[in-house]
C-alpha cells in the first residue's frame, strides 16, 4: 500500500465518529457552563479527543503493512491530500453550517460548526498518527 487507499479513508471517517462524539459532549457541557468555565470545558474536550486520536491512530498504525517514506515535497502535498479526504466532510459540514447561518437567516448554534471544523482537524491529525505510526515502525525494524 503506497500511502492510503479509498478503504482508508473511509475507515479514518468511521474514526473519526467518537472523535466527533467526545467534542460535542465537551462542547455541550460548555455551553451550559458560565462564561469562564466553558473554554476551559471546550479545551478539556480537544485534549480528551487529542489523546483518543494520537492512542487510536498508533493502534490502527500497526494494522497497515507497508507505508512507502515520502522522499520529496510532491509526496508531502500528496500525503496532505490524501489526508483531507476522510476529513473533508466535517469541513464541508462547518461550511455548511456557517453559509446557512449567515445566508438564510436559519439560527443554528456557532457551536456546532466550532465541532464539526475541530473534528476536521482531529481527523487530520489521525492520518498522521496512523501513517506516521505506520512509518516510525517500518523504520525501527
Amino acid at each position: 500500500m503506497p500511502v492510503a487507499s479509498s478503504e482508508d479513508s473511509f475507515q479514518l471517517f468511521e474514526e473519526s465518529l467518537p472523535v466527533f462524539a467526545v467534542v460535542f459532549l465537551w462542547t455541550l457541557l460548555a455551553v451550559f457552563a458560565r462564561y469562564d468555565l466553558g473554554s476551559g470545558l471546550r479545551y478539556a474536550g480537544l485534549v480528551m479527543a487529542l489523546l483518543y486520536v494520537v492512542v487510536r491512530g498508533a493502534a490502527v498504525g500497526r494494522s497497515v503493512e507497508t507505508v512507502r517514506h515520502p522522499t520529496s515535497v510532491v509526496d508531502g502535498l500528496r500525503d496532505s491530500v490524501r489526508s483531507l479526504a476522510p476529513a473533508s466532510p466535517w469541513f464541508l459540514l462547518a461550511f455548511a453550517l456557517r453559509v446557512g447561518r449567515d445566508y438564510t437567516g436559519f439560527v443554528l448554534p456557532s457551536e456546532l460548526v466550532y465541532v464539526s471544523s475541530a473534528t476536521g482537524v482531529l481527523t487530520v491529525v489521525l492520518y498522521a498518527a496512523v501513517f506516521g505510526s505506520a512509518r516510525l515502525r517500518a523504520t525501527w525494524r
